[in-house]
């Protein structure tokens, strides 16, 4: 890490890094592919706004899981195995509560939860029944996702991968399987979600109790409650989950915005909400490859920082910037230019017009988000956790909530889609004001916090 050239190094860290993400990714992207072929555009609508409720279901598991991964590295790390393992057993007890809690909590408020998150009208229905079955399954996506964090924190990434991946997969097959031949529509893509993440539950915890490359097993045998465990679990997932809660805010915002403004208009709740939903999806893979940047570069900035090789941290950081600002400015492009067939791909549109609106605008400053994502984790990688929280605030809390509340009262259901490229140019703004300022001071002295 300290002596290859910047982009071969960078090249061969994030590529498998970004083919994670890309496939973790496709748990919501093909669910909505075959949804919108199989069940249209309000089984889109229903998918769409379930989204704000699965995001606060990951964030109250991350608040055990992620907590529960850094404790158990750390005491790895300090040759302390029994602590360690006690705290595994108490982070896969919690989140298996967690899941429980969930499950009662949201069937037992079904109705109300879906309208908090816009589900109105014809999508209602969809929404309950979809959401209902997600519901049931709730322990599944908990353990999946946070029993993950555990493998990693053993030292094996690759195993993690794997098992997200065998579930992507398995999604990928039984969707269409539920949807088209046994005819089970919006429900079947509910079944089809859970069913895979129980199967990538199932790997992982397999592999935490019995596995030949872990270094540690779950063993229940003396397990004692420990209040202080949980405490400190709470403590270190509490930055993580509190990011999630908010991300949870602000999609909550816009599907009622949408939902609002779009029956005002001519264009329909349901119809802008799944116009929407076609467009997160395709944004998703951007998402991910940007994401997967971010994971890959971030062990190269730290390494070399730590070793005071401060050229080498600027070299990787710029070449960085240049390969993912290219991958998404070539992307942007494919969406300005070609949209139709991309939005064929979600089955045959309510209102085509005003799904390309929605595509080309709400993208149009995609490129933008190369400053935000790697801004953010160049500011971590280098411990300044401050700043590198405030970017990551910055576009969806101080730019996307307050624009989602203004530009509607001005420009209708346009409102919300023309929030995107404001708020993606004053993230990156504000993130190359605080990147490009800790660079500058880079072997002067050490970098400042906030």
């Amino acid at each position: 890490m300290g002596t290859m050239p910047p982009m071969k190094l960078i090249l061969s860290f994030v590529l498998p890094s970004i083919l994670t993400m890309v496939i973790s990714s496709l748990y919501t992207t093909v669910d909505k592919i075959f949804v919108g072929q199989g069940v249209g555009y309000l089984g889109l609508a229903a998918t769409t706004v379930s989204t704000s409720v699965m995001v606060f279901t990951i964030a109250i598991d991350t608040l055990f899981g992620t907590g529960a991964a850094i404790m158990t590295a750390t005491l790895l790390g300090a040759g302390e195995r029994d602590r360690a393992r006690a705290v595994m057993e108490h982070g896969v007890a919690a989140q298996l509560v967690v899941g429980l809690l969930v499950t009662a909590a949201g069937l037992l408020f079904l109705r109300p939860i879906c309208l908090a998150a816009g589900a109105r009208g014809e999508s209602l229905p969809y929404t309950i029944d979809y959401l209902r079955i997600i519901f049931i399954g709730g322990a599944a996506p908990c353990l999946g996702v946070g029993l993950a964090g555990l493998v990693r924190a053993q030292g094996c990434p690759q195993k993690a991968m794997l098992f997200s991946s065998v579930g992507a997969v398995i999604n990928c097959f039984v969707d269409p399987l539920l949807i088209f031949v046994f005819h089970m529509g919006i429900r079947g893509a509910a079944i089809a979600t859970i069913f895979a993440e129980v199967i990538a539950a199932v790997l992982v915890t397999g592999f935490l109790l019995a596995g030949k490359d872990n270094e540690l097993k779950l063993s229940f045998r003396d397990f004692r409650p420990d209040t202080s465990i949980l405490r400190e679990m709470a403590r270190l997932g509490f930055p993580s989950s509190f990011m999630s809660m908010l991300m949870g805010a602000m999609i909550l915002v816009f599907m009622n915005t949408l939902q609002r403004y779009g029956s005002m208009s001519d264009v329909g709740g349901d119809v802008a909400i799944s116009a929407m939903g076609i467009c997160t999806s395709l944004g998703d893979v951007v998402n991910m490859i940007g994401n997967g940047m971010q994971q890959g570069m971030s062990p190269l900035i730290s390494y070399n920082y730590g070793a005071k090789r401060y050229d080498r941290v600027k070299r990787i950081f710029l070449d960085g910037m240049f390969l993912l600002f290219s991958i998404l400015a070539l992307l942007t492009l494919v969406l300005e230019l070609v949209p139709v067939p991309l939005i064929r791909l979600f089955g045959e549109n309510a209102n085509m017009d005003f799904t390309v609106y929605v595509v080309r605008v709400y993208n149009l400053a995609l490129p933008t988000m190369a400053m935000q994502v790697l801004g953010s984790m160049y500011l971590q990688a280098t411990g300044q956790t401050k700043k590198a929280n405030l970017v990551s605030l910055t576009r969806n809390i101080f730019f996307a909530i307050p624009l989602l509340l203004i530009l509607p009262m001005f420009f209708g259901v346009r409102g919300p889609i023309i929030m995107g490229p404001i708020a993606d140019a004053g993230g990156a703004i504000v993130s190359a004001l605080l990147t490009i300022g800790s660079l500058r001071r880079l072997g002067k002295d050490d970098p400042l916090t906030l």
